[in-house]
């Protein structure tokens, strides 16, 4: 979901998507939350583990204006753990 989702605002490639899809799916892992979450929730918890993704891992995946975009979002979730940890976010390290 968080594929299409900046797929449909940057307008990726078929290509871009596949790359992408590729990288967070061997380099991140869902969410589990205690209490019912919305989209937002899931996308916030994706964007804070792609901090931990190398940039060289990403950043060739994109245009450099798309790259720009996704770096904004990946750390303005920089605070979005200790917050969802608070409202029952529960991290595949516990």
């Amino acid at each position: 979901m968080t594929v299409l989702r900046l797929s449909t605002a940057l307008g990726l490639s078929d290509e871009q998507w596949q790359r992408f899809e590729a990288v967070l799916l061997k380099e991140t892992r869902p969410p589990r939350f205690t209490t019912p979450r919305g989209p937002t929730g899931y996308f916030q918890f994706v964007y804070q583990q792609m901090r931990r993704i190398p940039p060289e891992k990403l950043q060739p995946i994109f245009e450099p204006w798309q790259w720009k975009i996704v770096k904004t979002k990946v750390e303005e979730a920089g605070g979005f753990a200790n917050a969802g940890q608070a409202k029952g976010l529960i991290s595949e390290e516990e």
